[in-house]
């Protein structure tokens, strides 16, 4: 073996090493932090665990892409050292961001690290993105996962989630109301009607003391009068739940008094929660 092949395979053994380096120190990065999200999952906020998660992600990427780059530099072979060095000279790692910030990969990244710490979602939020409705599960370097209510995973590029509207049902204020209406005919007890579904309100379990559940007669036609009722819940899943269990004991508490309503509307204004089963039909 003359001394050009053994010098070349020492290069090729050292940018070997650099490169595993760089990757096992971007595993281990991965497990520390891991392992920091699980020992503090009760005392962390989703924001903090969301840019944790992004910082991790992040982190390997620029390790691996620098070991790569400095494995290159090392082979000491004259056209990759020349990219190596172009790059590094750039701008190092953020030049790299910039230099492809036309392309559709840099823009998802650029637009994931924007989402991660601007913070329109969080993981675990119940959003809904662009007719997605469902939880967020992932929010990656440059891709977003969200489970919707059949289970569903719903894959979006960062770059959709910056540039659409996100309706966010957990930040600030996740309280939603149920909304469930009766059609009664012209010969029903109202006054009744009116109680039993106060009462099966402050039952279910479900409904918040604040803002109170009101129930008032919305409409009158010449079939006969709309009852309403309106019971505020933690958060949507819940306030479907509460308008499944509001219709469901109407039904039942109606037919045993003997009365045949003309319908039994309404939901969590009208669309299922992420989380929540199949619709069922009104009794």
């Amino acid at each position: 073996m003359n001394a050009e092949v053994a010098a070349l395979l020492v290069r090729l053994s050292i940018a070997f090493a650099v490169v595993a380096g760089a990757v096992l120190l971007g595993w281990l990065v991965n497990r520390a932090i891991a392992r920091y999200v699980r020992t503090r999952a009760g005392g962390l906020d989703p924001s903090t665990i969301t840019k944790l998660h992004m910082v991790e992600r992040l982190v390997r990427v620029t390790l691996i892409v620098a070991g790569l780059l400095l494995g290159l530099y090392l082979l000491e072979i004259e056209p990759l050292r020349r990219v190596a060095v172009g790059v590094f000279a750039s701008a190092g790692i953020v030049g790299v961001a910039l230099a492809f910030a036309a392309q559709t990969t840099a823009a998802n990244l650029i637009s994931g690290l924007i989402i991660a710490f601007v913070q329109p979602l969080r993981l675990g939020d119940a959003v809904k993105v662009d007719n997605n409705l469902g939880t967020v599960e992932e929010i990656g370097l440059f891709y977003s996962r969200l489970r919707t209510w059949d289970n569903t995973r719903v894959i979006i590029p960062n770059q959709v989630l910056s540039k659409n509207v996100i309706h966010n049902y957990t930040v600030q204020d996740a309280r939603h109301p149920a909304v469930v209406e009766l059609r009664l005919g012209y010969g029903a007890d109202v006054s009744w009607a009116r109680e039993m579904l106060l009462q099966e309100v402050c039952v279910s379990g479900l409904s918040l003391a604040e803002p109170e559940p009101k129930v008032e007669a919305t409409a009158v036609d010449d079939q006969g009068i709309t009852v309403r009722v309106v019971a505020w819940a933690a958060n949507r899943s819940h306030s479907w739940d509460l308008s499944v269990l509001l219709r469901e004991r109407a039904a039942a508490r109606l037919a045993e008094a003997g009365i045949v309503p003309l319908a039994i509307q309404g939901g969590a204004l009208g669309s299922r929660p992420p989380g929540a089963g199949p619709e069922r039909p009104a009794s």
